[in-house]
């Protein structure tokens, strides 16, 4: 475990890596950059974030990962199911445990195949291409843009090929085309980041 306040636990070790990233990093690179500032700490260790959040296990072995969530069923995260009950009903492939979670897993698993994953590449590389060129735009320009909203359209305009067959192209991704097809508006994508 990285060195440990008894009072402030890990705040000030987490308030030290936030201020060395750069602005507006995500959060989940914290662990990643402890990590790095304590190599010793080579299969998981706990951060204490009390009272802002609950103790975290960071787990940074992949085998270790394995027999967390595959090789063993542990429960998952209360949080988690709390955090997708208004978007899924708690009725989920993310939070359903036991034999429910392996009835549905096997019904998607042939949607998840090798083979299935290989036929869909070509429509994926498009779809990389046309965010390829948003970067290089945004590269050349030298202007500051948000690459969480960029990757998260890209993620959107892949899935919508994938899953509703909507193919997005230079002037208009999958949430554009697909919100004008359904008459409704579009609160994700905004039009500078298209383009």
């Amino acid at each position: 475990m990285p060195p440990h306040h008894w009072l402030c636990g890990h705040l000030a070790l987490s308030a030290s890596v936030i201020r060395s990233m750069p602005p507006f990093a995500h959060g989940v690179y914290v662990a990643d950059q402890i990590r790095q500032r304590y190599p010793h700490l080579e299969g998981a260790f706990y951060l204490d974030t009390w009272p802002f959040g609950p103790l975290l296990l960071v787990i940074l072995s992949p085998n270790m990962m394995y027999q967390l969530t595959q090789a063993n069923q542990i429960p998952k995260d209360k949080g988690l199911r709390r955090f997708l009950k208004p978007l899924t009903g708690a009725e989920d492939l993310v939070t359903l445990e036991g034999a429910a979670w392996k009835r549905w897993r096997a019904i998607f698993n042939p949607g998840f195949s090798a083979n299935h994953i290989s036929t869909l590449l070509p429509g994926m590389v498009e779809e990389v291409e046309i965010f390829k060129k948003i970067l290089v735009k945004y590269a050349n320009s030298g202007d500051l843009f948000y690459l969480e909203e960029a990757s998260l359209n890209l993620t959107i305009d892949i899935i919508g090929r994938v899953v509703m067959f909507v193919v997005s192209n230079d002037k208009c991704n999958a949430q554009v085309c697909l919100h004008s097809r359904l008459g409704t508006t579009n609160s994700l994508a905004k039009p500078d980041t298209m383009s």
